[in-house]
């Protein structure tokens, strides 16, 4: 709605978890301003984003991703609203080592597939392979788990899904309990229950959930991609 695209991307579609087939653009960006961050030289996707705008009810001009992120330590703190960037070296370690004055609690590794986060989950003996989507309003659990893992999973209601493809299917709404995530215990967490074929394709690895607002909400989860590490501050 704000912008248009300057060359077409052959071959690429704007796809999400509910599918979709739209045609996708590139624009080159002279420098994005956020806050004191100047990124120049930009390269940026332009496709539809106004299903999101009317099921929120909010105007989005765009999305920053793991393009721009993959460069720092990304603090997410959902509880105070707050996002903190840290810049990386070579390596993966901060240029400024003082930037937290916190040690972490506990970390974990992630496998970084194409730009998404997926950690290795557990539940009910049964192993999972879980992306993780700040993103993501409400959990997902893949349609095709293992029985032993749907044992795991209340069913409450039927909704309405709707992702980036623009498109809404309908799935079951419950709650998945006794989820490990790398050993880590959490809450049981409300879950919808679908086909993550798409998103298996986007990311080229087999997914069997989605980890979103549920999981982060509770916790302070620093991301490192260069590391390719999860680190964990103590809850506020």
């Amino acid at each position: 709605r704000f912008f248009s695209g300057d060359v077409q991307l052959t071959g690429m579609k704007q796809y999400g978890v509910t599918g979709g087939n739209n045609d996708v653009f590139s624009k080159k960006v002279d420098t994005l301003k956020w806050e004191n961050l100047y990124l120049p030289n930009l390269t940026a996707n332009v496709l539809s984003l106004s299903h999101i705008e009317k099921a929120r009810n909010i105007s989005i001009v765009g999305i920053i991703g793991y393009e721009v992120f993959k460069d720092y330590e990304v603090l997410l703190d959902y509880g105070a609203q707050l996002i903190v960037l840290t810049k990386l070296d070579k390596n993966g370690y901060r240029y400024d080592p003082n930037a937290f004055l916190e040690a972490p609690v506990d970390s974990l590794d992630f496998e970084l597939a194409r730009h998404g986060v997926v950690l290795r989950g557990e539940v009910n003996n049964k192993t999972l392979k879980l992306h993780l989507d700040s993103g993501a309003e409400i959990n997902l659990l893949d349609r095709l788990v293992s029985a032993k893992v749907l044992k795991q999973f209340t069913i409450l209601k039927r909704v309405n899904l709707l992702g980036a493809g623009e498109n809404k299917v309908e799935v079951l709404a419950g709650t998945l309990a006794g989820v490990l995530v790398d050993q880590q215990p959490c809450d049981t967490m409300r879950t919808l229950l679908t086909n993550l074929d798409d998103l298996s394709l986007i990311l080229g690895t087999r997914v069997d959930g989605v980890l979103g607002f549920e999981y982060l909400r509770p916790r302070r989860i620093v991301i490192n991609y260069k590391r390719k590490k999860l680190f964990f501050l103590k809850p506020l």
